[in-house]
Protein backbone atom coordinates (compact mmCIF):
# COMPACT_ATOMS: atom_id res chain seq x y z
CA UNK A 1 0.00 0.00 0.00
CA UNK A 2 1.54 3.00 -1.13
CA UNK A 3 0.42 7.01 -0.87
CA UNK A 4 2.44 10.01 -1.19
CA UNK A 5 3.65 10.37 2.33
CA UNK A 6 3.63 6.13 3.25
CA UNK A 7 4.71 2.67 2.14
CA UNK A 8 3.53 0.33 4.27
CA UNK A 9 3.93 -3.57 3.49
CA UNK A 10 0.85 -6.14 5.06
CA UNK A 11 2.66 -9.55 5.30
CA UNK A 12 -0.91 -11.81 5.61
CA UNK A 13 -0.71 -15.28 6.81
CA UNK A 14 3.14 -15.51 6.48
CA UNK A 15 6.48 -16.98 7.39
CA UNK A 16 9.98 -15.69 6.90
CA UNK A 17 11.34 -16.24 3.98
CA UNK A 18 13.46 -14.52 1.57
CA UNK A 19 10.84 -12.49 -0.02
CA UNK A 20 11.06 -10.00 2.53
CA UNK A 21 14.11 -9.07 1.50
CA UNK A 22 13.31 -8.84 -2.19
CA UNK A 23 9.91 -7.01 -1.24
CA UNK A 24 11.92 -4.18 0.31
CA UNK A 25 14.32 -4.04 -2.01
CA UNK A 26 11.79 -3.65 -5.00
CA UNK A 27 10.37 -0.91 -3.32
CA UNK A 28 12.73 0.72 -1.52
CA UNK A 29 12.08 -0.22 1.70
CA UNK A 30 8.79 0.66 4.08
CA UNK A 31 7.74 3.17 6.24
CA UNK A 32 5.69 0.05 8.08
CA UNK A 33 5.39 -3.56 8.10
CA UNK A 34 2.45 -5.01 9.41
CA UNK A 35 3.44 -8.92 9.21
CA UNK A 36 1.72 -12.20 11.22
CA UNK A 37 3.21 -12.54 14.95
CA UNK A 38 1.24 -16.13 16.19
CA UNK A 39 4.75 -18.10 15.62
CA UNK A 40 7.58 -16.33 16.94
CA UNK A 41 8.56 -16.35 21.09
CA UNK A 42 11.65 -15.71 23.38
CA UNK A 43 12.33 -19.19 22.33
CA UNK A 44 12.16 -18.83 18.53
CA UNK A 45 14.51 -15.71 17.48
CA UNK A 46 14.91 -15.21 13.88
CA UNK A 47 16.49 -12.64 12.52
CA UNK A 48 14.12 -11.82 10.15
CA UNK A 49 13.94 -8.01 11.65
CA UNK A 50 17.23 -7.32 10.47
CA UNK A 51 15.71 -6.98 6.86
CA UNK A 52 13.12 -4.54 7.63
CA UNK A 53 12.43 -0.94 8.15
CA UNK A 54 9.58 -1.51 10.43
CA UNK A 55 8.88 -3.94 12.76
CA UNK A 56 4.89 -4.45 14.46
CA UNK A 57 3.14 -7.47 15.76
CA UNK A 58 -0.35 -7.98 14.70
CA UNK A 59 -3.03 -9.54 16.42
CA UNK A 60 -2.89 -12.82 13.93
CA UNK A 61 -3.71 -16.63 14.51
CA UNK A 62 -3.23 -15.63 18.31
CA UNK A 63 -4.12 -19.66 18.45
CA UNK A 64 -1.47 -21.38 16.52
CA UNK A 65 1.07 -23.85 17.65
CA UNK A 66 3.66 -21.50 17.83
CA UNK A 67 2.05 -19.99 21.42
CA UNK A 68 0.54 -22.87 22.58
CA UNK A 69 2.94 -22.99 25.53
CA UNK A 70 1.36 -19.84 26.87
CA UNK A 71 -2.18 -18.92 28.32
CA UNK A 72 -5.13 -17.74 26.32
CA UNK A 73 -5.03 -14.89 28.78
CA UNK A 74 -1.62 -14.55 28.17
CA UNK A 75 -1.75 -14.35 24.60
CA UNK A 76 -4.22 -11.38 24.74
CA UNK A 77 -2.78 -9.46 27.10
CA UNK A 78 0.32 -10.07 23.96
CA UNK A 79 -1.98 -8.51 21.45
CA UNK A 80 -3.44 -6.00 23.88
CA UNK A 81 -0.19 -4.58 24.95
CA UNK A 82 2.91 -5.59 22.50
CA UNK A 83 1.42 -2.74 19.37
CA UNK A 84 4.99 -1.76 19.21
CA UNK A 85 6.53 0.71 16.46
CA UNK A 86 10.14 0.97 16.32
CA UNK A 87 11.42 2.59 13.04
CA UNK A 88 15.28 2.02 12.21
CA UNK A 89 17.63 3.73 9.76
CA UNK A 90 19.67 1.99 7.46
CA UNK A 91 22.13 0.64 9.53
CA UNK A 92 19.88 -0.65 12.45
CA UNK A 93 19.83 2.43 14.74
CA UNK A 94 16.60 3.35 16.54
CA UNK A 95 15.45 6.86 15.18
CA UNK A 96 12.61 6.75 17.27
CA UNK A 97 11.42 4.05 20.19
CA UNK A 98 7.67 4.59 20.65
CA UNK A 99 7.58 1.49 23.26
CA UNK A 100 4.63 2.86 26.17
CA UNK A 101 5.52 2.48 29.31
CA UNK A 102 3.46 -0.36 30.08
CA UNK A 103 5.96 -2.93 28.56
CA UNK A 104 8.57 -1.89 31.19
CA UNK A 105 8.72 -4.89 33.93
CA UNK A 106 8.73 -3.68 37.13
CA UNK A 107 10.10 -5.34 40.73
CA UNK A 108 8.31 -4.21 43.73
CA UNK A 109 9.46 -4.48 46.74
CA UNK A 110 7.84 -3.49 50.05
CA UNK A 111 7.30 -4.39 53.75
CA UNK A 112 3.60 -5.16 53.16
CA UNK A 113 3.95 -5.45 49.41
CA UNK A 114 0.75 -7.90 48.64
CA UNK A 115 1.32 -11.20 46.08
CA UNK A 116 -1.02 -10.18 43.99
CA UNK A 117 -4.36 -7.64 43.31
CA UNK A 118 -7.17 -8.31 45.76
CA UNK A 119 -4.72 -9.69 48.65
CA UNK A 120 -6.50 -9.06 51.89
CA UNK A 121 -4.88 -6.87 54.48
CA UNK A 122 -2.17 -8.65 57.16
CA UNK A 123 -4.14 -8.33 61.11
CA UNK A 124 -2.59 -7.79 64.18
CA UNK A 125 -0.05 -5.23 63.16
CA UNK A 126 0.32 -2.02 64.41
CA UNK A 127 1.19 0.00 61.27
CA UNK A 128 -1.99 -0.71 59.10
CA UNK A 129 -1.94 2.88 57.94
CA UNK A 130 1.97 1.53 56.29
CA UNK A 131 0.44 -1.82 54.91
CA UNK A 132 -2.67 0.11 52.93
CA UNK A 133 -0.14 2.26 51.79
CA UNK A 134 1.80 -0.62 50.10
CA UNK A 135 -1.41 -1.83 49.08
CA UNK A 136 -2.26 1.23 47.55
CA UNK A 137 0.93 1.33 45.31
CA UNK A 138 0.77 -2.27 43.57
CA UNK A 139 -2.70 -1.32 42.64
CA UNK A 140 -1.58 1.81 41.21
CA UNK A 141 1.43 -0.51 39.64
CA UNK A 142 -0.87 -2.80 38.62
CA UNK A 143 -3.17 -0.59 36.71
CA UNK A 144 -0.90 0.95 34.75
CA UNK A 145 2.10 -1.62 34.39
CA UNK A 146 1.65 -5.57 32.50
CA UNK A 147 4.05 -6.78 34.50
CA UNK A 148 4.70 -6.49 37.90
CA UNK A 149 6.03 -8.82 40.29
CA UNK A 150 5.66 -8.15 43.86
CA UNK A 151 7.60 -9.39 46.57
CA UNK A 152 7.73 -8.66 50.48
CA UNK A 153 10.86 -10.79 50.68
CA UNK A 154 14.25 -8.72 50.39
CA UNK A 155 16.03 -12.51 49.64
CA UNK A 156 14.19 -11.59 46.23
CA UNK A 157 17.54 -9.40 45.69
CA UNK A 158 19.66 -12.37 45.95
CA UNK A 159 20.05 -12.97 42.33
CA UNK A 160 19.67 -10.76 39.76
CA UNK A 161 16.19 -9.89 38.89
CA UNK A 162 14.99 -10.23 35.25
CA UNK A 163 13.15 -6.79 35.46
CA UNK A 164 13.77 -3.44 33.46
CA UNK A 165 13.30 -1.45 36.88
CA UNK A 166 13.07 -1.55 40.67
CA UNK A 167 10.58 -0.12 42.90
CA UNK A 168 11.23 -0.39 46.44
CA UNK A 169 9.99 1.00 49.87
CA UNK A 170 12.28 -1.06 51.48
CA UNK A 171 13.68 2.11 53.99
CA UNK A 172 15.26 -0.06 56.78
CA UNK A 173 16.51 -3.65 57.50
CA UNK A 174 17.24 -5.38 60.23
CA UNK A 175 20.91 -4.29 59.81
CA UNK A 176 23.12 -1.21 60.36
CA UNK A 177 22.80 1.17 57.11
CA UNK A 178 20.27 -0.54 55.35
CA UNK A 179 18.86 2.35 54.00
CA UNK A 180 21.03 2.37 51.01
CA UNK A 181 20.87 -1.58 50.44
CA UNK A 182 18.40 -2.01 47.90
CA UNK A 183 19.61 0.87 45.49
CA UNK A 184 23.75 -0.61 46.01
CA UNK A 185 22.52 -3.96 44.69
CA UNK A 186 20.38 -2.45 41.87
CA UNK A 187 23.62 -0.72 40.82
CA UNK A 188 25.44 -3.65 41.14
CA UNK A 189 22.97 -5.59 39.03
CA UNK A 190 22.92 -2.23 36.52
CA UNK A 191 19.08 -1.80 36.76
CA UNK A 192 16.92 1.12 37.03
CA UNK A 193 15.41 1.90 40.25
CA UNK A 194 12.88 4.31 42.04
CA UNK A 195 14.71 6.90 44.19
CA UNK A 196 18.92 8.25 44.24
CA UNK A 197 21.96 6.49 44.25
CA UNK A 198 23.60 4.99 47.22
CA UNK A 199 26.20 7.64 48.16
CA UNK A 200 23.52 10.91 48.00
CA UNK A 201 20.95 8.33 50.11
CA UNK A 202 23.37 7.55 52.53
CA UNK A 203 24.21 11.83 53.04
CA UNK A 204 20.45 12.10 53.80
CA UNK A 205 20.74 9.12 56.35
CA UNK A 206 24.14 11.25 58.22
CA UNK A 207 22.15 14.49 59.63
CA UNK A 208 25.78 15.27 60.64
CA UNK A 209 26.95 15.10 56.66
CA UNK A 210 23.53 16.94 55.79
CA UNK A 211 24.28 19.47 57.87
CA UNK A 212 27.47 19.97 56.94
CA UNK A 213 26.27 20.71 53.38
CA UNK A 214 23.52 22.72 54.32
CA UNK A 215 26.23 25.20 55.75
CA UNK A 216 28.27 24.95 52.55
CA UNK A 217 25.36 25.85 50.92
CA UNK A 218 24.90 28.87 53.40
CA UNK A 219 21.36 27.68 54.39
CA UNK A 220 20.84 28.45 58.33
CA UNK A 221 20.87 25.00 60.52
CA UNK A 222 21.16 24.49 64.28
CA UNK A 223 24.51 23.73 65.67
CA UNK A 224 25.41 20.52 66.80
CA UNK A 225 27.71 17.59 68.09
CA UNK A 226 27.82 13.94 67.16
CA UNK A 227 28.66 11.23 69.97
CA UNK A 228 29.42 7.91 68.12
CA UNK A 229 29.22 4.76 69.96
CA UNK A 230 32.00 3.99 72.44
CA UNK A 231 33.42 7.92 72.27
CA UNK A 232 33.67 10.10 74.77
CA UNK A 233 30.63 12.19 75.97
CA UNK A 234 31.74 15.59 77.11
CA UNK A 235 29.47 18.72 76.52
CA UNK A 236 29.39 20.80 73.50
CA UNK A 237 30.43 24.60 73.44
CA UNK A 238 26.92 25.54 73.24
CA UNK A 239 23.99 25.82 76.13
CA UNK A 240 20.68 23.93 75.97
CA UNK A 241 18.07 23.21 75.65
CA UNK A 242 19.01 20.70 73.52
CA UNK A 243 17.67 17.65 70.97
CA UNK A 244 19.39 14.41 71.31
CA UNK A 245 18.34 11.89 68.35
CA UNK A 246 20.18 9.14 66.35
CA UNK A 247 22.91 10.31 64.08
CA UNK A 248 21.58 8.20 61.16
CA UNK A 249 18.28 7.13 59.84
CA UNK A 250 15.12 9.43 58.94
CA UNK A 251 12.28 7.26 60.11
CA UNK A 252 11.76 9.20 63.57
CA UNK A 253 12.36 5.81 65.41
CA UNK A 254 13.88 6.97 68.95
CA UNK A 255 12.15 10.54 68.57
CA UNK A 256 9.96 11.06 71.62
CA UNK A 257 9.36 14.23 74.10
CA UNK A 258 12.38 12.41 75.92
CA UNK A 259 14.64 13.95 73.05
CA UNK A 260 14.15 17.63 74.34
CA UNK A 261 16.59 17.49 76.89
CA UNK A 262 16.60 21.49 78.96
CA UNK A 263 19.83 20.50 80.83
CA UNK A 264 23.19 18.90 79.45
CA UNK A 265 22.82 16.37 82.24
CA UNK A 266 19.46 15.17 80.88
CA UNK A 267 21.02 15.44 77.26
CA UNK A 268 24.01 13.14 79.23
CA UNK A 269 21.75 10.34 79.97
CA UNK A 270 19.39 10.35 76.21
CA UNK A 271 23.23 10.12 74.79
CA UNK A 272 24.28 7.34 76.90
CA UNK A 273 20.68 5.59 76.39
CA UNK A 274 21.09 5.89 72.54
CA UNK A 275 24.56 4.56 72.54
CA UNK A 276 23.44 1.67 74.71
CA UNK A 277 21.15 1.04 71.93
CA UNK A 278 23.40 0.35 69.36
CA UNK A 279 22.33 4.06 68.35
CA UNK A 280 25.38 6.87 66.96
CA UNK A 281 23.88 10.30 68.34
CA UNK A 282 23.48 14.02 67.50
CA UNK A 283 22.76 16.66 69.87
CA UNK A 284 21.71 19.41 67.83
CA UNK A 285 20.81 23.14 69.24
CA UNK A 286 17.03 23.47 70.02
CA UNK A 287 14.69 25.41 68.08
CA UNK A 288 12.10 26.60 69.49
CA UNK A 289 9.38 26.64 66.84
CA UNK A 290 7.17 25.23 63.84
CA UNK A 291 8.40 22.25 61.95
CA UNK A 292 7.66 23.16 57.81
CA UNK A 293 8.37 20.73 54.85
CA UNK A 294 9.38 21.25 51.50
CA UNK A 295 8.79 18.50 49.17
CA UNK A 296 9.99 18.50 45.90
CA UNK A 297 9.80 16.14 42.79
CA UNK A 298 11.85 15.79 39.74
CA UNK A 299 8.91 15.92 37.37
CA UNK A 300 11.08 15.00 34.06
CA UNK A 301 14.41 17.06 35.00
CA UNK A 302 12.40 20.11 35.87
CA UNK A 303 11.61 19.79 39.44
CA UNK A 304 8.82 21.15 40.73
CA UNK A 305 8.83 22.84 44.63
CA UNK A 306 5.64 22.04 45.90
CA UNK A 307 4.12 23.98 48.38
CA UNK A 308 5.15 23.88 51.65
CA UNK A 309 3.53 21.50 54.49
CA UNK A 310 2.90 23.26 58.69
CA UNK A 311 3.07 20.69 60.84
CA UNK A 312 1.61 20.89 64.32
CA UNK A 313 2.14 18.21 67.04
CA UNK A 314 0.49 18.13 70.27
CA UNK A 315 3.70 17.05 72.38
CA UNK A 316 5.71 19.56 74.12
CA UNK A 317 8.32 21.96 71.61
CA UNK A 318 6.28 20.03 68.81
CA UNK A 319 7.91 17.03 68.97
CA UNK A 320 6.90 14.75 65.77
CA UNK A 321 7.55 10.96 66.98
CA UNK A 322 7.94 7.57 64.95
CA UNK A 323 4.50 6.97 65.97
CA UNK A 324 2.54 10.09 64.90
CA UNK A 325 4.35 9.75 61.38
CA UNK A 326 2.94 6.68 61.07
CA UNK A 327 -0.50 7.22 62.33
CA UNK A 328 -0.15 4.69 64.95
CA UNK A 329 -0.69 7.65 67.72
CA UNK A 330 -2.79 10.74 66.96
CA UNK A 331 -1.54 14.35 67.67
CA UNK A 332 -0.14 15.57 64.13
CA UNK A 333 -2.00 17.77 62.12
CA UNK A 334 -0.37 19.03 58.82
CA UNK A 335 -1.73 21.75 57.12
CA UNK A 336 -0.63 23.60 53.66
CA UNK A 337 1.41 26.82 54.60
CA UNK A 338 -0.68 30.06 53.91
CA UNK A 339 3.07 32.17 54.59
CA UNK A 340 3.90 33.45 51.03
CA UNK A 341 6.97 35.06 52.10
CA UNK A 342 8.10 32.02 54.47
CA UNK A 343 7.49 29.37 51.76
CA UNK A 344 9.64 31.46 49.32
CA UNK A 345 12.33 31.36 51.43
CA UNK A 346 12.38 27.83 52.41
CA UNK A 347 12.00 27.36 48.90
CA UNK A 348 14.94 29.63 48.49
CA UNK A 349 17.18 27.15 51.20
CA UNK A 350 15.19 23.82 48.95
CA UNK A 351 16.90 24.73 45.62
CA UNK A 352 20.32 25.34 47.17
CA UNK A 353 20.21 21.92 48.90
CA UNK A 354 18.52 20.25 45.68
CA UNK A 355 21.56 21.44 43.57
CA UNK A 356 23.48 19.46 46.00
CA UNK A 357 21.78 16.34 46.33
CA UNK A 358 20.79 15.62 42.42
CA UNK A 359 19.87 12.98 40.07
CA UNK A 360 17.13 12.20 42.63
CA UNK A 361 13.13 11.58 41.66
CA UNK A 362 11.88 12.61 44.99
CA UNK A 363 12.56 14.23 48.06
CA UNK A 364 11.60 16.30 51.45
CA UNK A 365 13.56 18.82 53.16
CA UNK A 366 12.68 19.83 56.76
CA UNK A 367 12.97 22.80 58.71
CA UNK A 368 12.39 24.36 62.03
CA UNK A 369 11.06 27.75 61.63
CA UNK A 370 12.08 29.54 65.03
CA UNK A 371 9.13 31.46 66.64
CA UNK A 372 11.91 33.98 67.92
CA UNK A 373 13.46 35.51 64.66
CA UNK A 374 10.85 33.53 62.09
CA UNK A 375 14.25 32.23 60.34
CA UNK A 376 13.92 28.82 59.07
CA UNK A 377 16.62 26.21 60.34
CA UNK A 378 17.80 23.13 57.69
CA UNK A 379 17.24 20.07 59.96
CA UNK A 380 17.26 17.31 57.43
CA UNK A 381 16.29 16.34 53.94
CA UNK A 382 15.16 12.92 53.48
CA UNK A 383 15.30 10.48 50.22
CA UNK A 384 12.55 8.01 49.47
CA UNK A 385 10.08 9.70 52.43
CA UNK A 386 6.70 8.53 52.63
CA UNK A 387 4.85 8.38 49.39
CA UNK A 388 1.26 7.09 51.14
CA UNK A 389 -1.81 9.27 50.72
CA UNK A 390 -1.74 11.16 53.91
CA UNK A 391 1.98 12.08 53.34
CA UNK A 392 3.39 15.56 53.52
CA UNK A 393 4.18 15.54 49.88
CA UNK A 394 0.42 13.59 48.26
CA UNK A 395 -1.28 16.44 50.31
CA UNK A 396 1.25 19.14 49.01
CA UNK A 397 0.24 17.90 45.04
CA UNK A 398 -3.23 17.68 46.16
CA UNK A 399 -3.42 21.33 46.96
CA UNK A 400 -2.22 21.69 43.19
CA UNK A 401 -5.33 19.46 42.25
CA UNK A 402 -2.91 16.51 41.14
CA UNK A 403 -4.76 12.99 42.55
CA UNK A 404 -2.75 10.54 44.08
CA UNK A 405 -2.44 8.39 41.37
CA UNK A 406 -0.64 10.79 38.82
CA UNK A 407 1.53 12.08 40.96
CA UNK A 408 2.71 8.41 42.05
CA UNK A 409 2.94 7.77 38.53
CA UNK A 410 4.34 11.33 37.84
CA UNK A 411 7.42 9.99 40.12
CA UNK A 412 8.10 6.57 38.92
CA UNK A 413 8.08 8.28 35.01
CA UNK A 414 10.39 10.78 36.04
CA UNK A 415 12.42 8.05 37.63
CA UNK A 416 12.32 5.85 34.32
CA UNK A 417 12.91 8.93 32.18
CA UNK A 418 15.69 9.85 34.14
CA UNK A 419 17.15 6.42 33.62
CA UNK A 420 16.60 6.54 29.71
CA UNK A 421 13.63 4.23 29.64
CA UNK A 422 11.28 6.06 28.46
CA UNK A 423 11.77 9.41 26.22
CA UNK A 424 7.73 10.82 26.63
CA UNK A 425 6.24 12.14 29.41
CA UNK A 426 3.19 10.70 28.18
CA UNK A 427 1.12 13.48 29.96
CA UNK A 428 2.33 13.32 33.43
CA UNK A 429 4.35 15.61 33.75
CA UNK A 430 3.15 19.36 35.65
Amino acid sequence: MISPDLKIYFSGDSGYGAHYKEAGATFDGFDLAILDSGQYNEAWRYPFHQNLVVLVLDAGHIENHGLQSISMEDKCRIIIYYPVLVYRDSKGGNILDNTHFKDISILYIAKYAPKHLGASLPTGIDDEIYAKYHYAIHEILCNNFCNVDSSSDIAVLNSTPNVDFIFSLFNRLPFRNSEVFVSAVAEYYNIPYLGGRPNIRALAEDKHLAKMMALYAEVPTPRWKTYNIQEKVTPPDFSGPYFVKPRFGASSEYIDEESICLSWQNAYERIMYLQNNQQDVILEELVDGVYYTSPIINNFGQAVFLPCIKEWSNLIYGVVTYEQKRKIKDGLVRTISQDQTLQKQIHHYSSRIYSMITPIDYTRIDYMVSQKNGIPYFIEFNMCCNLGEHSSISQSAYHLGVNYEKLIMNIILSSMYRANLIQDTFGYDF
